[in-house]
């Protein structure tokens, strides 16, 4: 190669190290963008008499700096950063519910047990009587209250689902789009990497709504996986994620999510159990974890209030001379039947031991042979040979024809706060007495002792109300540990990929003035050339 074409190869060598410089510092607040710099090469020597004479330079390539294990890093601390700020946000407000003197449940139950000691010591006080009425219907009320705030807060939590969902939806479809268009690019021989940077992008905001993984193909394209297992994004196919009512429970949404790979489709559902990262794995678990939690804890708390006193209500005798009716009433238990049992069995339950219930709902499935009960709060299963059954305090019976593969939903105390109400309204109505007259305040004083007797695994009321204050406190405290900690190490994954990836301002300004300064070195041999080869033509003259 001539002189001429030294100093030209030289020339554009430079040129395109400045570019790359140049894109690098117009990119430094690019989200996404990983730093460039120009590959250069030799050219082949050329052989000549004297040995082998240089050609000038190439430009091989434009390479980013990217590390595939720093990047992976960073994704996977998103997705755990996002899952604990969302997880720990939402319980923070059923923390602050249970917390604060705004619910006053332990407040109104203090109310309504010093209202029975007082009527038990004035048992022909009407007064007294009343109070008892007014102070049973406040805490009735505050329970109910208390579960109404966690079903608002379950719905605004679908809302959330469903915002996160369309998210989830439409980056996967822009992951596919950009595997298409990288399977293209890398057609020509090179690596597109604004377009591979803007993926890897991508998939860090898909880590934000939901934790992925991602595997690499041969030509280019990254398939996406749920840390459940099922595909996401299949090269240039994208699949979808959707909310539909579950079929057992109507006001319930279930999400599945549809793959499509090889021409076969699959959906399957996502739950609590099988999603990790993200915000749509910390909505879940919120929803059908922690809110169920909360809301059996509740429910058991009421619905054993409930029957203990109308136990006691029922050994006495009104002002009437009637013997005293239910003090309270609450729901009974709620049982599914799947609706895709084969079988026409029925279920019923009755709370036959108040002092042995667990706040958990359970699944009965039932195999040909045996009936394995699953206790949901903390995974324990248990197998029966037949029904009836006394589980945890509960007399289970599934009666009828019922076929293998049949399964039964069961919800004891789901709706326990939100059904408590004060049955009587009547003062005289009170059976404070174990008769009629007006003086009688033996079944009072045995009404006013409930709240100091040992009702509920172990506890008082007011010692199982703190129990679930403090469960639900622990909770929260630990989410919010998970959310500190998790923040600290995105925020490092952050730092060392900012080491491999970032754009060092410093550092690009002195490539600058290097890259300049060929160019120009490059310039005077091209200008040398033009003066070697005038001088040249000049003497053949």
């Amino acid at each position: 190669m001539s002189l001429l074409g030294v100093g030209t190869s030289g020339l554009a060598a430079a040129y395109a190290a400045i570019n790359a410089a140049s894109n690098n510092v117009a990119n430094v607040n690019t989200p996404g963008y990983s730093r460039q710099q120009t590959v250069q090469t030799t050219m082949p020597g050329q052989y000549s008499g004297i040995g082998f004479t240089g050609r000038g330079v190439a430009v091989a390539t434009i390479q980013r700096a990217f590390d595939a294990q720093t990047t992976a890093q960073l994704q996977f601390a998103q997705s755990q950063a996002s899952e604990y700020a969302t997880q720990s946000k939402l319980m923070s407000r059923v923390d602050r519910l249970f917390a604060s003197d705004d619910l006053g449940i332990n407040a109104a139950m203090d109310r309504f047990f010093s209202s029975l000691t007082e009527a038990a010591a004035r048992p022909a006080d009407l007064a007294s009587r009343a109070t008892v009425i007014a102070t049973g219907t406040q805490m009735a009320g505050r329970l109910n209250s208390a579960a109404q705030q966690l079903d608002e807060f379950g719905r605004n939590v679908d809302l959330g689902v469903r915002t996160t969902v369309v998210r989830i939806n439409e980056i996967a479809s822009q992951i596919a789009r950009t595997n298409d268009a990288i399977s293209l690019a890398l057609g020509t021989g090179q690596t597109p990497n604004d377009l591979m940077d803007q993926r890897d992008e991508l998939i860090r905001q898909l880590n934000e709504q939901v934790g992925v993984t991602t595997l690499a193909q041969s030509d280019g394209s990254l398939n996406v996986f749920l840390t459940s297992g099922p595909a996401l994004v299949v090269g240039a196919t994208a699949g979808r994620v959707s909310i539909g009512a579950d079929p057992i429970v109507p006001d319930r949404q279930i999400i599945g999510i549809t793959s499509t790979n090889n021409g076969s489709t699959t959906t399957s559902q996502i739950t609590a159990n099988n999603i990790t990262g993200g915000a749509l794995a910390a909505q879940i678990k919120f929803r059908d974890v922690n809110l169920v939690d909360a809301k059996n804890e509740l429910g058991r708390l009421a619905t054993t209030l409930a029957i203990r006193f109308n136990e006691v209500h029922a050994l006495g005798t009104n002002l009437n001379g009637v013997t005293g009716q239910p003090l309270f009433t609450a729901a009974n238990p709620v049982s599914f039947a799947s609706p895709a049992n084969t079988g026409a069995g029925t279920m019923s339950v009755v709370i036959s031991d108040p002092s042995s219930v667990q706040a958990s709902d359970y699944r009965i499935d039932f195999d040909g042979t045996q009936y394995s009960v699953l206790r949901a709060s903390d995974g324990r299963r248990t197998t029966y040979s037949s029904m009836p059954q006394v589980i945890d305090g509960l007399t289970i019976n599934i009666a009828g024809a019922v076929a293998a593969g049949d399964s039964f939903q069961l919800q004891p105390f789901r709706a326990g706060a939100s059904s408590i109400a004060l049955a009587i309204n009547d003062p005289r109505a009170l059976a404070l007495g174990l008769t009629n007259t007006s003086g009688d305040n033996r079944n009072g004083l045995a009404l006013a002792a409930v709240a100091d007797n040992v009702v509920l695994q172990g506890l008082t009321f007011s010692q199982a109300f703190g129990e679930i204050s403090a469960k639900i406190g622990t909770t929260t405290r630990g989410l919010q540990t998970g959310r500190d900690v998790s923040a600290q190490l995105l925020q490092q994954a952050r730092a060392d990929q900012s080491v491999v990836s970032g754009v060092n301002l410093d550092e690009e300004a002195a490539k600058l003035i290097r890259y300049q300064q060929a160019y120009q070195a490059s310039a005077k041999v091209i200008a040398t050339a033009q003066t070697v080869f005038q001088s040249l033509l000049e003497m053949g003259r």
